[in-house]
């Protein structure tokens, strides 16, 4: 065994855009021992695949008329930051989002694709071909992100079955 461990940190992100089934897919197929999805949850408390709660850089959301007056102030981690937050959105409405490529100048080729974004479950999900592939070849290794929502949205793990041990 190598004394080498790759973990995939948002899938094969130079390559698709991060935090894709089809990022993970290509991060397992070169080789990665574990995939690293980082988790937010929805407005109706699903975890879904984002680096972040904030996800105007990296889905289509800003494009999406329907959405613009979602589009708000917040702070995260004591900074204030402008954009389309996850917990403002369902997952059904999340679901017609498409993921797009954060860093375009570095990554140019990423740009024209339409990975939809993807939920833990989905990722996981026996059934699915990806999850299918992880079991055999990866293992994950999941990270909550950005838990310093505002109290009066009552979003938290705990609030719906998650639990974490100390």
């Amino acid at each position: 065994m190598s004394d080498v461990v790759v973990i995939a940190h948002r899938g094969a992100s130079g390559e698709r855009p991060e935090h894709t089934l089809e990022s993970y897919r290509l991060a397992i197929e070169q080789g990665a021992d574990y995939i690293e999805p980082d988790l937010v949850m929805t407005r109706d408390g699903v975890l879904i695949a984002r680096h972040e709660n904030e996800i105007g850089g990296t889905t289509d959301v800003a494009n999406r008329p329907e959405f613009a007056a979602r589009r708000r102030a917040q702070i995260i981690d004591g900074e204030t930051m402008t954009g389309w937050f996850t917990e403002d959105f369902t997952l059904a409405e999340i679901k017609g989002l498409h993921a797009r490529e954060r860093l375009p100048a570095l990554r140019p080729r990423n740009c024209g694709l339409r990975d939809p974004i993807s939920s833990l479950i989905k990722a996981i999900n026996p059934g699915s071909t990806i999850a299918r592939t992880i079991a055999s070849s990866s293992n994950v290794w999941m990270i909550s992100k950005v838990m310093t929502v505002p109290v009066e949205n009552s979003l938290s793990f705990s609030n719906f079955g998650c639990h974490f041990p100390q």
